[in-house]
């Protein structure tokens, strides 16, 4: 595992070698290729951003209720660098 650089008083987050051949494109040559295909006509639904709203689905039941549970710990900012777990 390859260790990231911890920050004062959490722990360092650890990322597993079983991503280190993973690629997420959502730039890159996926996108290129998307976009040649795109412009020679070709329909290319984004689905890779995570955005269910432009293509009419809807979150899964399971994720909604859990929100709804939630939302009264959701109310106060983050730190101003983000999330740590996000990072």
């Amino acid at each position: 595992m390859t260790n990231t650089a911890p920050t004062p008083n959490r722990k360092p987050l650890k990322k597993s070698d079983k991503l280190q051949n993973v690629c997420y494109d959502i730039r890159g040559p996926l996108l290129k290729t998307a976009m040649q295909m795109e412009a020679q006509g070709q329909r290319i639904l984004k689905l890779n951003v995570g955005n269910p709203a432009p293509f009419n689905l809807d979150a899964p039941h399971e994720i909604l209720q859990d929100v709804a549970l939630n939302l009264h710990n959701a109310t106060g900012y983050s730190d101003s660098q983000g999330v740590f777990s996000a990072r």
